[in-house]
């Protein structure tokens, strides 16, 4: 199998689990971009709303009415920044993080799976072919030609 059909085969395996009834259910009301958010208040932590804008490529009023929404939604809370009383924090509340949790279970869970196929010494050489794929999708400016 090609590497393409591979990344095709994996990312219709996680919508299928994605569509579960245990996920489906929590992320039903939850689109990909609000998703997308939510994984970037994540991963940074408690970023100033200016470091998410620039995180999701957005301008900050972009990013302002997103956490807005996710606001009334119960998913996203705002709080001052203790360093700079101009700017504000952005964290996940409670049904955010638990929301996450359920993400980040089913990934683990894929990521058990697989790692039942191979043996250590492939895993570890799995993690670390993703790893440098992933920072060179991270880095903008290297972008390669796909392979024929």
């Amino acid at each position: 199998m090609h590497l393409s059909q591979s990344f095709d085969y994996i990312e219709r395996y996680l919508a299928k689990l994605w569509r579960s009834d245990d996920v489906g259910r929590q992320f039903e009301h939850v689109t990909f971009n609000e998703y997308d958010y939510l994984k970037a208040v994540q991963t940074l932590g408690r970023p100033r709303l200016s470091d998410l804008a620039a995180e999701m490529r957005v301008q900050k009023p972009s990013a302002s009415t997103m956490v807005a929404k996710l606001e009334r939604r119960d998913l996203l809370k705002r709080s001052p920044c203790p360093d700079d009383r101009r700017s504000t924090r952005v964290s996940l509340t409670r049904q955010g993080e638990a929301l996450m949790a359920l993400e980040d279970k089913l990934f683990g869970d894929m990521t058990r799976k697989i790692c039942t196929a191979m043996s250590e010494e492939e895993y570890q050489i799995l993690e670390t072919l993703l790893d440098k794929a992933c920072r060179c999708l991270q880095d903008n400016t290297r972008v390669k030609p796909t392979p024929d």
